[in-house]
C-alpha cells in the first residue's frame, strides 16, 4: 500500500527522484510537471496503523527520514495522504474478442522497479499494432506474463539490497 501526498515542490537541490528505505517500508518522492512533488510511503497493508492514527503516523515517519524531509519541506499536519494500492499485478485474461487491456489495466508494477511507464508505453505500442489480430494479442498477453515473472526476480534483487532491518516484518517478508 502507498500513502501518497502531493506538495508544492520547493525547487531545492534535490530535483530528481528520491528513494529512502525505513524499517516499515520505503519512501518515494519525485517532482511532478505541474510544480508539485509527490511524497509516498510504501508498506504492507497489514502494517498500516488504524485509520484514525494513519495520517499522524505518516507525518511522524516523514519527519524521521533523513533525505525525504528536506525535499518535502513544511507539510501541514492536517493534510492527509491518500491511500493507494502499489503492488505488482497482472490481469488475466488481458485480451478478448474486440478488447485488450493496456497500461496499468494490464499490468501494474511495484514502484521500486521503475518498470511501470516503460512497460505501459511498450505494451501499448505493441497492442496498437496487434489489435486487428487476436492471436497477436494473445501472444502479447503471454509476453506480459513472462515480463511479470522476470519482474519478480528484479523485485527480489532490489529488496534484497536493504539489509539493515532483517527482523522488521516488511523487510523480512521480502528477504526470505
Amino acid at each position: 500500500m502507498a500513502q501518497v501526498l502531493a506538495v508544492p515542490d520547493r525547487g531545492d537541490a534535490i530535483a530528481g527522484t528520491i528513494i529512502e528505505s525505513v524499517p516499515e517500508g520505503w519512501w518515494y518522492s519525485t517532482p511532478l510537471p505541474d510544480g508539485r512533488r509527490v511524497i509516498a510511503l510504501l508498506t504492507d497493508a497489514d502494517l498500516l496503523p488504524a485509520e484514525a492514527e494513519r495520517s499522524a503516523r505518516w507525518h511522524r515517519a516523514l519527519e524521521a527520514t533523513v533525505h525525504l524531509r528536506t525535499a518535502a519541506g513544511e507539510i501541514t499536519v492536517d493534510v492527509e495522504p491518500a491511500l493507494h494500492r502499489a503492488d505488482t499485478s497482472v490481469l488475466h485474461p488481458m485480451v478478448g474478442e474486440r478488447w485488450c487491456a493496456i497500461g496499468d489495466a494490464a499490468a501494474a508494477w511495484d514502484p521500486l522497479s521503475s518498470q511501470g511507464v516503460v512497460s505501459a508505453v511498450l505494451v501499448g505500442a505493441r497492442a496498437g499494432r496487434a489489435i486487428p489480430d487476436l492471436v497477436a494479442l494473445q501472444e502479447l498477453e503471454s509476453d506480459v506474463h513472462l515480463l511479470a515473472s522476470e519482474h519478480g526476480a528484479l523485485q527480489a534483487h532490489y529488496y534484497g539490497l536493504e539489509r539493515r532491518w532483517p527482523d522488521e516484518p516488511f523487510w523480512h517478508r521480502r528477504q526470505t
